[in-house]
């Protein structure tokens, strides 16, 4: 998984510069896998300079917003392949997570949740 590839390549140096320019915020890349019945090959790169105070909750909504995604689809984010809890979750509570590049890297799968109704 090398989404750090040439096409965004980021020296540390411009990574750097960013934290200081942006301090307030986490510089995020999220990997597009599987959305509804569309599988992607995780090239779909979204980059994102998320706030320190904003919840998991609120960027899930923030991405559905801008990919148009229906509000009967559940979306999952990943990192490092353990499952992010959708609640009350700071970016600044995962700063754990990022990795050595200085960057959040996450992963973004979605599950249509509307299913069959079983009668018993």
């Amino acid at each position: 998984m090398d989404i750090l590839g040439e096409e965004f390549s980021l020296t540390s140096a411009k990574i750097q510069k960013l934290r200081v320019k942006n301090p307030g915020r986490v510089p995020t890349i999220v990997q597009l896998k599987e959305l509804g019945n569309k599988r992607g090959d995780g090239t779909t790169v979204l980059k994102y300079l998320v706030s320190h105070s904003d919840t998991v909750a609120q960027f899930l909504y923030q991405i559905r917003k801008t990919l148009k995604i229906n509000k009967n689809t559940a979306l999952y984010l990943f990192d490092n392949k353990n499952s992010i809890l959708v609640g009350s979750i700071t970016f600044a509570e995962l700063d754990h997570t990022i990795a050595w590049t200085g960057i959040l890297s996450l992963s973004l799968f979605s599950e249509n949740t509307f299913g069959y109704f079983f009668s018993c």
